[in-house]
């Protein structure tokens, strides 16, 4: 996958439907999803973005009979890790001090954020 460049909205829209149903889908379970979710794509519109995803090594293709599942090949935590350090690298200089500094500042944290986050640190960084 790019580390570098986040997925576009409808490839992290595709994505979040995979992740949401345990790392693999069918099409036509993904297609029904899709559209309880408010899209009207196509299915030429769909195959595409799962084209796509596929050449940034997001998910893997693989043929059961004559339908295709489509496993993520990165998971969401993952997806999310690269995000937030490339977010860091671009935006702060690669100073996670500054994006806390300015998440406060913007009053983004709250006071259980921020209990929460001390919580996380003082395990030493495991899963909060």
């Amino acid at each position: 996958m790019e580390r570098e460049t986040a997925l576009p909205e409808a490839q992290l829209e595709v994505m979040e439907v995979i992740w949401d149903r345990g790392g693999s889908v069918m099409f036509a379970d993904l297609s029904s999803e899709l559209e309880a979710r408010g899209k009207e794509w196509k299915a030429n519109t769909i195959l595409t973005l799962l084209a796509r995803l596929a050449e940034r090594g997001m998910v893997s293709v693989c043929k059961r009979g004559r339908l295709n599942e489509y496993i993520a090949r990165v998971s969401r935590e993952d997806y999310q890790q690269m995000q937030a350090r490339s977010l860091v690298d671009r935006v702060f200089g690669g100073s996670t001090k500054h994006l806390i500094s300015a998440l406060v500042k913007q009053e983004y944290l709250t006071k259980d954020d921020y209990d929460e986050l001390k919580e996380f640190w003082e395990k030493g960084g495991g899963e909060p």
